[in-house]
């Protein structure tokens, strides 16, 4: 069904657009190497909007997906194309943090409403400067890499070894995690980065290294194709290597258990980050349950925690356009896109009545940036986070809440 929704999205793009489209919203993200985590956050989207019958406001509302295949210079060429759409108000990212990295100078300089739902990497809504259009619900790495530190810590291990992709969301994240490490002096056994796919051979070759570095542990960056195939070296080494492994939560955007199988998941030890609710393990309120309905009747499946794959992508998807709703509702929108995205970028910083959500009630999430309020558009905190695992059939279960 999803599927079916993006090619049609796709499709719409074909057409020339006039004022009386109503809003276009877009999602710039990668419908092609990590589909779950795009296919999620559209679905969290379209779930959202449906409560509302795809108006703002009395003014009709559009999705459309593009698909920048996790590569930075397609996704610049999408917002490029969104800045020409008159009718275009705001943009969705995907789970990448490189290309939204990459350009946000050029989002900012365009005043393009950027709503991310999994990027994590701590630049991304941090400019040099005062313009910021970019909000962000999900993890923040300058706070991730710490929690990740602390559940390790907590857990008896000292000595980890980081493993990390080689873009700027992985060498953000040696900052943090080896600034985080420093403050309760620990050591790093090591570093490695690691390119967008990686071989086994190559896989082998860092295990080894870990190995041989005495490290009691791995923390690890990267997304579900890298993490599938490193966990699959960790198992089906000659002595394997046992040793726990804390993950960022990039490998749960794609088919990570699907990739490893049951047999190999039920040998790995390894536990990574998500924010505090999902479907499984969270108290069912009117609101999730209504949620995962509906969601479920777009999937032509039953409403259960199995339904929704890559679930933490459709969660913050549907709690921020809860938001952007919300703030629309509390401006004077003229049905001028420019000028609308505006007037939500402002009601999004000033929100005046609390906006109930799957994760938490939202009170004031959002403020006017500054470089002295850096954490202003940043709706989650650490105390909104959480360590989970996958259980043998491959669904995530949440292990802890943040102390």
């Amino acid at each position: 069904m999803i599927k079916r929704l993006i090619t049609l999205s796709l499709l719409l793009l074909c057409h020339s657009v006039s004022a009386e489209d109503g809003y276009h919203l877009y999602i710039d993200a990668d419908y092609s190497n990590n589909s779950a985590s795009a296919q999620s956050i559209e679905l969290g989207i379209r779930t959202a909007f449906d409560e509302v019958d795809w108006q703002l406001n009395g003014r009709s509302v559009k999705l459309l997906a593009l698909d920048h295949h996790g590569s930075t210079p397609r996704s610049k060429a999408n917002l490029e194309r969104i800045v020409t759409d008159p009718n275009a108000l705001a943009v969705y990212g995907g789970l990448h943090s490189p290309p939204l990295i990459a350009n946000r100078d050029f989002i900012n300089n365009e005043q393009v409403l950027t709503l991310v739902t999994w990027a994590a990497a701590t630049p991304i809504t941090r400019p040099k400067g005062e313009e910021n259009w970019i909000f962000r619900l999900s993890v923040d790495d300058s706070k991730a890499g710490a929690f990740l530190v602390k559940n390790l810590h907590q857990a008896g291990l000292s000595k980890p070894y980081l493993l990390l992709e080689n873009t700027g969301w992985g060498r953000a994240n040696e900052r943090t995690m080896a600034g985080a490490l420093a403050s309760r002096s620990l050591s790093v056994a090591g570093i490695d980065y690691f390119n967008w796919n990686i071989t086994n051979n190559h896989a082998r070759f860092l295990l080894e290294k870990i190995r041989l570095s005495n490290a009691d542990s791995i923390l690890f960056v990267g997304n579900s194709p890298e993490g599938a195939m490193i966990s699959k070296a960790v198992v089906t080494l000659e002595k394997p290597l046992a040793m726990p492994i804390y993950s960022h939560w990039g490998i749960t955007g794609g088919n990570f258990a699907e990739q490893i199988g049951s047999k190999d998941l039920s040998k790995l030890d390894i536990q990574f980050i998500q924010t505090t609710f999902n479907f499984f393990d969270s108290p069912s309120t009117i609101l999730s349950e209504r949620a995962l309905k509906a969601a479920a009747q777009q999937l032509g499946a039953e409403a259960s925690g199995e339904a929704i794959r890559a679930s933490v992508g459709f969660i913050h998807a549907y709690d921020i356009t809860r938001l952007l709703i919300s703030a629309a509702k509390q401006s004077k929108l003229t049905g001028i896109a420019k000028e609308d995205k505006s007037l939500i970028k402002a009601g999004l910083e000033s929100l005046a009545s609390p906006v109930e959500g799957l994760i938490k009630t939202y009170q004031q999430p959002f403020s006017a940036y500054s470089t002295s309020n850096i954490d202003a558009h940043e709706a989650l905190g650490e105390e909104d986070f959480a360590m989970a695992k996958f259980d043998i059939d491959g669904h995530i279960r949440l292990i802890n809440r943040s102390d």
